[in-house]
């Protein structure tokens, strides 16, 4: 059997003996265990981290360079570092998408510094939220997807990547708070301006369109 096939029953072994105990089973333990793999040498191993992390670091980059060719070129050059890198990895509390992330932020700070990162709203595309539906994700979630993505387009960049890490890469507000290196009352302070603020401009874009609605033909008859 090999080492992955090992390294993942292990973590289902783990998550199994903690569910018979009546422990909270942390589910980023997997993820983990396939780093350990990893740094061991195991190519497959972290493939399957590619697999689970490659969306994320891609919906993150496109929030922040906007242009879709240069996210992609972020998401390859963020793996191809982490592999260079991966025996530094340690666990301190955190998911390991965490850190991939944090190697994609540090990357388009690189980019921002040299003049590559395109300023002008480009994305036309943002895939689909993680699908666990918190009150604010619903009100995220309800918006017209090409509305959402034309906001979000508006919002002060770190606003918008508080809202990308937050919903659609599913990172708590301490995994947030690291990435934007900021308190995590910070992060909370921020990813609730940003909410506010998404509110606004999609409330200011409803009032526009329905000013501009012709009127029913035919109106009303007086009694």
């Amino acid at each position: 059997m090999g080492s992955t096939a090992v390294a993942q029953r292990g973590a289902r072994s783990a998550a199994d003996d903690g569910q018979a105990g009546g422990d909270v089973v942390d589910l980023s333990a997997d993820n983990w265990v396939l780093v350990r793999a990893a740094q061991r040498g195991d190519a497959s191993a972290y493939a399957v981290l590619y697999d689970r992390f490659a969306t994320s670091v891609h919906r993150f980059a496109l929030s922040r360079v906007r242009d879709r060719h240069l996210a992609e070129d972020v998401t390859s050059e963020t793996f191809a570092r982490a592999l260079r890198a991966i025996n530094s990895l340690e666990y301190r509390g955190r998911d390991a998408g965490a850190w991939f992330l944090t190697i994609a932020r540090n990357i388009i700070f690189d980019h921002t510094k040299s003049g590559s990162v395109r300023h002008e709203v480009t994305v036309d595309e943002l895939p689909d939220a993680s699908g666990h539906e918190t009150p604010e994700e619903l009100v995220i979630l309800g918006i017209a997807r090409a509305e959402l993505i034309r906001c979000l387009g508006l919002l002060a960049d770190d606003q918008r990547t508080c809202l990308v890490l937050r919903f659609f890469c599913d990172l708590s507000v301490n995994e947030t708070a690291r990435i934007l290196d900021r308190e995590p009352g910070a992060a909370r302070a921020l990813q609730y301006r940003a909410i506010r603020r998404l509110g606004e401009l999609i409330g200011g874009s409803a009032d526009g369109r329905r000013r501009v609605q012709p009127a029913p033909s035919g109106g009303e008859k007086g009694s």
